[in-house]
């Protein structure tokens, strides 16, 4: 067998492609691990906690996009 054949079944191999997620900073980070907390001690029901998260997210990745307008937008102005 020539060399660099015995490598050809790995290469064919099929792959799952990895999340390309950033760690969220340490504020992030407590904030989301004490919405995670709430829920375990049963302050807060899981739905709610959810909903919280999500509107966080969302939120956040809103006032992101607010604040880094896109050169299309600077260009009409």
């Amino acid at each position: 067998m020539p060399a660099g054949h015995e490598q050809d079944g790995a290469a064919h191999a099929p792959t799952v492609p990895l999340l390309h997620m950033q760690m969220p900073d340490r504020g992030h980070l407590m904030w989301y691990s004490g919405l995670a907390a709430a829920a375990v001690f049963g302050v807060v029901d899981w739905p709610v906690v959810a909903l919280i998260g999500a509107g966080s997210w969302v939120a956040e990745h809103y006032a992101k996009a607010a604040q880094h307008p896109t050169g299309d937008r600077q260009a009409q102005h």
